[in-house]
Parts: structure tokens; C-alpha cells; sequence
């Protein structure tokens, strides 16, 4: 049970990292798809990992630093 509240945690920062890229606050939303990628991986939910690992890859591109942004797609 407690896992899928982990899970839930994620999406929400995940979401929350969302809002944040749209109101022009990259850096927060990137701060946030991090702890949301910690947790997928110990849950061991790859599909939501890798979501948020495409989305911060979106977010370094977006920010002009595209071998950041290569080196997450290539993850």
C-alpha cells in the first residue's frame, strides 16, 4: 500500500513539474521531476520514469543546453 502512495506522490510531482515548465520556471520543475524520477525507480515503476525522464529532457532542451537534453534521452 505504501508504495502506491509513493507512486502517487510521484505523479503529483510530476504534474507539479508540469505547471511549473509552463509558468516559465524550468528550474523547479526540474528540481521536481528528479524526486519524482527517485521514486518510480524504487518503486520500479519504469513507465512513469520514464515520462518524467522525456519531460526533463523537453526541459533541457527548452533551456538551450541540448547535450543535457541528449544525455537524459540517451538514459
Amino acid at each position: 500500500m505504501e508504495q502506491n502512495l509513493d507512486i502517487t506522490l510521484a505523479q503529483e510531482l510530476l504534474m507539479e513539474a508540469r505547471k511549473c515548465y509552463q509558468n516559465k520556471n524550468a528550474q523547479d520543475g526540474l528540481i521536481l521531476l528528479e524526486k519524482a524520477k527517485d521514486i518510480f525507480i524504487a518503486a520500479k515503476d519504469y513507465e512513469h520514469y520514464v515520462e518524467a525522464n522525456n519531460f526533463t529532457g523537453v526541459i533541457y532542451s527548452a533551456m538551450g543546453n541540448e547535450s543535457m537534453a541528449i544525455d537524459i534521452y540517451l538514459d
